[in-house]
C-alpha cells in the first residue's frame, strides 16, 4: 500500500488537483512535469513510499540551496500492485480531479491525427463539465480507436477481463516504457495545454517557460562548431 509521507504537516488534498506523469515514450510527461515544476516554482509537500519501487535519493535542482530529491525506478513485474496502490492513495486522498499526463507513439497514428492538434485526452464518465467545455475550447479532441499492433504493450494489458468493444483506445508506447528522444519540444507543448486547461498560471498570455538545470545535460553537451568547418 502507497505511503504518503508529508514534507511538514499533514496534507489534506480534498478538493485539490493531482497531475501525474506516466512513463512512457519518449519521456515526454516528465519533462512536462520538469517544466510545471521549475516555470511555476512549486514547493514539495511531501512523496509516496511504495514496496513496490526502489527508494533512490538525490540532490534537488527545484529549491535553492540544499535539497534532496526523492526518485523511483520501478520493480519488473511490480507494475499491477502499484498501479492499485496508486489508485487507493488517490481514492483516500478525495481528489476533485486526477490528471494524467501521458505520451504515445507518433508512428502508429492514423489519418485524422495527421493534422491539427496533436494532442489527444481520454476522461472518464465523472468529469467536470467545465473541464470537458474547456477541452472543446482548446480544440482537444477525445482519443480515437488506433488498430493493435501485436508488439505493443498498453494499459488494457492491465485490464484483461475487459471486453475489446468497450475497453480503452490503443495508446501505442503509452505504458510503462521509457526510451530517449529529444522530446523537450513536446513537453512544452503538453505544458502549455496543461496550463490553459487548469488554469495553473496566472499569466493570461502564453507563459515562459523555465527549464530546470537538469536538461543542461539530457542529451549531452552539442558538438564544437569548428568540425563541420
Amino acid at each position: 500500500m502507497n505511503k504518503f509521507i508529508p514534507e511538514n504537516d499533514k496534507c489534506i488534498f480534498t478538493g485539490s488537483t493531482l497531475i501525474l506523469p506516466a512513463i512512457s515514450i519518449g519521456n515526454v510527461p516528465q519533462l512536462a512535469i520538469d517544466l510545471l515544476i521549475t516555470t511555476l516554482s512549486l514547493q514539495r509537500i511531501g512523496f509516496l513510499e511504495d514496496e513496490n519501487v526502489l527508494p533512490i535519493a538525490g540532490a534537488s535542482e527545484h529549491t535553492a540551496g540544499n535539497g534532496i530529491t526523492v526518485a523511483i525506478e520501478g520493480k519488473k513485474k511490480k507494475r499491477n500492485a502499484f498501479i492499485e496502490n496508486l489508485l487507493a492513495f488517490i481514492k483516500e486522498s478525495n481528489f476533485s480531479k486526477v490528471i494524467l499526463l501521458s505520451s504515445a507513439d507518433a508512428t502508429y497514428r492514423i489519418d485524422d491525427q495527421l493534422i491539427g492538434i496533436p494532442l489527444r485526452f481520454l476522461a472518464t464518465s465523472e468529469i467536470p463539465n467545465d473541464l470537458l467545455e474547456k477541452s472543446n475550447t482548446l480544440g482537444l479532441k477525445l482519443m480515437e480507436k488506433i488498430p493493435k499492433n501485436e508488439y505493443e504493450t498498453s494499459i488494457q494489458d492491465y485490464h484483461k477481463k475487459q471486453d475489446d468493444d468497450q475497453g480503452l483506445p490503443q495508446i501505442p508506447g503509452g505504458g510503462i516504457s521509457k526510451y530517449l528522444f529529444h522530446n523537450t519540444r513536446d513537453a512544452f507543448l503538453l505544458s502549455d495545454y496543461t496550463n490553459s486547461l487548469l488554469n495553473l498560471s496566472s499569466h493570461k498570455d502564453t507563459i515562459k517557460w523555465k527549464a530546470p538545470s537538469s536538461w543542461t545535460s539530457l542529451f549531452g553537451k552539442p558538438f564544437e562548431q569548428e568540425l563541420y568547418e
